[in-house]
């Protein structure tokens, strides 16, 4: 499909003035507006940017503008903002607020197969993308989408998006660990300089990862923290420019979600970026195949259109919170059907806590503190517990799961649901600092900002209702 962007310059500027006139007219008794037909008209060529006014020559009080003596092909035809919304229905506000607000956390991800030779290097010098995005003579490896989940530069989208450029870079490394092993062991193995030789120079190419921020043209170039293919999601990080990257999204609750809400796809199909899409939840708990060849479940069905190039960008809720990674459809076309899953957002964020945890320790960010035990996140399974237990009801709490060898969770004392292959009801952890918490993301949350050797209290109701004061020391989390 060929996209072409008529010229602003036209040749017949008089006949689209008389054209615009003549409709202004013959459409004044059904309310026509000549402001919204040459907002649509020229949107295509010139978008509205947000919080900024332009000019409107002639502008009048009813919305409608005349077409002055000196109106020339390049006097602008574009209205305010505030004018342009106005006259949309209530829901339609609510959409356009949202994208408005929303949508600059979206970002183009795209990977390229970047050479290594020499005639490469030689040319370095007189690259002109030398700085800017891929080198000359790269090739694409894929593209998707990936939105901001934090203030310092992390970004989430799906694992098959850079799954290429992430095995390349993973084969890189293991050759370089071998070369290094190899080196140390056998000393003779120095007298063919194989030890000074890094893993680029012994591959015709390697894989770099950019991020094209919805602010600028300018391709980032991104790494791959960590991935996690069973759940086809990957975290990317802006090492060299983390103050540029765009408000993190907030998330939502997956669990909460009902057949016929109204959703919100936002990416990047077909690499036309900043693309909305809308649409409802048409099932839940829906199983698909993943990337890695297992089973992921829970995930959300959409009539939300998700085409090619939306991988990994977020789906929303109403609010504008994160509620699904968009990941794949159902198609015999390979476009969009009207079928489309997204990864459900519950199931991702310990995941995601605990690499971001990890990559800002690696980073010498932060030093984070260890309780050494897992909650009940299982709505259905806490529930379950809720009833057997004879607990107040003050508070929801969270029920412990499992508790770590030799962490401080285990020192204290803490019972898990799950022990020495026996299932009991086990401990609930009703508050933290005396607040008392709803469910189990409060603790993991709360448990995150801590650091190593912050003492903390925590609130413990046992199976027969009976509470008790924990004063708990974190430890240094373990390498693993």
């Amino acid at each position: 499909m060929t996209l072409e962007r008529f010229p602003l310059n036209r040749p017949s500027n008089k006949v689209a003035v008389t054209l615009l006139v003549l409709l202004s007219v013959t459409n004044a008794s059904s309310g026509f507006s000549l402001i919204g037909n040459t907002r649509l008209w020229t949107d295509s060529l010139r978008p509205l940017k947000e919080n900024s006014s332009t000019e409107l020559a002639n502008e009048s009080g009813t919305g409608s503008a005349e077409v002055g003596p000196n109106f020339t092909s390049s006097t602008p035809l574009t209205a305010k903002v505030s004018d342009t919304v106005k006259d949309l229905t209530e829901d339609e506000r609510s959409v356009v607020n949202l994208f408005r607000l929303r949508g600059p956390s979206v970002a183009c991800v795209s990977s390229y197969s970047t050479p290594t030779s020499t005639q490469s290097r030689r040319n370095k010098s007189t690259d002109k993308n030398e700085g800017k995005g891929p080198p000359s003579g790269s090739s694409s490896l894929g593209s998707g989408s990936a939105f901001s989940i934090s203030s310092d530069g992390y970004l989430i989208t799906n694992y098959h998006v850079v799954q290429r450029a992430f095995q390349i870079q993973e084969a890189q490394r293991k050759y370089q660990e071998l070369i290094a092993n190899v080196a140390s062991s056998q000393p003779l193995f120095n007298l063919f300089n194989m030890k000074n030789q890094t893993a680029s120079s012994r591959f015709p190419s390697t894989a770099k990862v950019y991020l094209k921020l919805s602010s600028g043209k300018e391709l980032l170039p991104a790494r791959i923290v960590g991935t996690k293919p069973e759940l086809d999601i990957a975290i990317l990080h802006l090492d060299e420019s983390p103050d540029r990257c765009p408000p993190a999204l907030p998330y939502g609750k997956s669990s909460n979600l009902l057949v016929g809400q109204s959703v919100l796809a936002i990416g990047n199909p077909f690499g036309l970026d900043q693309t909305l899409t809308s649409g409802v939840v048409s099932a839940l708990d829906r199983t698909v195949k993943g990337v890695a060849g297992n089973d992921i479940s829970g995930c959300v069905q959409t009539d939300a259109a998700i085409n090619p190039g939306n991988s990994g960008g977020p789906l929303l809720d109403s609010t504008g919170s994160v509620i699904g990674v968009n990941t794949m459809i159902v198609s015999t076309s390979g476009s969009n059907a009207g079928i489309g899953f997204a990864i459900p957002i519950d199931s991702i964020r310990r995941y995601v806590g605990e690499t971001l945890d990890a990559d800002r320790m690696a980073r010498g960010k932060k030093k984070g503190g260890w309780l050494g035990l897992e909650v009940v996140e299982d709505s259905s399974l806490a529930g379950a517990l809720r009833k057997k237990a004879k607990g107040s009801t003050e508070g929801v709490g969270a029920f412990v799961m499992k508790v770590k060898n030799g962490s401080p969770a285990e020192k204290a004392g803490i019972l898990p649901l799950i022990s020495k292959g026996t299932i009991q009801v086990g401990d609930r952890i009703v508050a933290i600092g005396g607040k008392m918490i709803e469910g189990p993301m409060e603790l993991v949350q709360d448990i995150r900002g801590r650091v190593e050797g912050e003492q903390i209290t925590l609130t413990v109701e046992n199976k027969l209702g009976e509470r008790r004061v924990l004063y708990i020391t974190l430890e240094q989390i373990p390498k693993a």
